[in-house]
């Protein structure tokens, strides 16, 4: 019984090193996943900033284009409705260089708008990627903290039988010395 009783403490420490070794790798990982976790919060943060200012900035010049466009069209029909010379005609020999003008800064609001709707849809795609990392890096960190707080209580049970079996044994020794003991007075 006592070559029984080593294996299992011997078996009981091993399985307790172990349990051990794979609390620490769970916790290094739980911080490790803390640590990407704060990054990524940081790093949408900036990108939202930055597209903040992309997007006021393609509203700007949107409005501005516009606001451009609209005045040229009003002042070209009012030349029109006038019989006046267009001021572009020097530009145009056709007598069309307001309306090239128009067309010039209709092609300009259209990339910008189309720019706009490109960081629009960035962003979109930044949140959603944002969030699905969020998730998952929290399911991870549940599954994790699971994991090791089972683990714990594995170790600690197995700490428990470790020293109730360790006592066992002394006790078991101690009871063998005494009857040896006993046995080399007698003699």
């Amino acid at each position: 019984t006592r070559r029984s009783s080593d294996l299992r403490i011997s078996g009981d420490t091993t399985s307790v090193a172990q349990l051990k070794s794979s609390i620490v790798f769970l916790q290094e990982e739980l911080a490790r996943v803390a640590k990407e976790t704060q990054e990524a919060v940081e790093l949408r943060k900036q990108e939202h900033e930055a597209f903040l200012k992309a997007k006021s900035d393609h509203d700007e010049v949107i409005s501005a284009l516009e606001q451009a466009v609209t005045a040229l069209s009003q002042q070209f029909a009012f030349l029109q409705t006038q019989g006046a010379q267009s001021p572009f005609a020097e530009y145009d020999a056709s007598g069309a260089g307001s309306a090239s003008v128009i067309e010039m800064l209709q092609d300009l609001l259209n990339r910008y708008s189309q720019a706009r709707e490109a960081v629009m849809k960035g962003e979109e795609d930044s949140v959603k990627a944002h969030e699905e990392l969020l998730a998952t890096n929290e399911a991870f960190r549940v599954d994790t903290t699971n994991l090791k707080n089972s683990k714990t209580s594995n170790r600690r049970a197995l700490l428990g039988e470790l020293t109730a079996n360790k006592e066992a044994m002394k006790t078991s020794l101690l009871e063998l010395q005494q009857v040896k003991d006993r046995k080399s007075t007698r003699l």
